[in-house]
């Protein structure tokens, strides 16, 4: 799903995009840098993986945050006093 989704994002950018001959290629020739990948190449090269790995870092990762999030309140809310609180 990742990879039909970033090869349509990439797809629509590219046919949205201006030609990079004009804008961008000439600067870099003149620098010495000097490219001939097409937009079908870059499609063909560009590939996302969500792996497993991947997955668990995700669920790893946004637990961790609820966890501080929740924990740092319920802390500070029992360490409090409430007479002085009130008072």
């Amino acid at each position: 799903m990742a990879r039909n989704l970033s090869q349509e994002m990439l797809q629509n950018e590219l046919a949205n995009s201006i030609p990079i001959e004009r804008s961008l290629g000439l600067d870099l020739e003149r620098l010495g840098y000097r490219f001939s990948m097409t937009n079908n190449d870059m499609l063909d090269a560009y590939e996302i993986q969500l792996g497993a790995r991947e997955i668990v870092w995700f669920y790893v990762t946004g637990l961790g945050t609820i966890t501080i999030a929740t924990i740092l309140p319920i802390v500070k809310i029992v360490k409090t006093n409430p007479k002085k609180v009130l008072m």
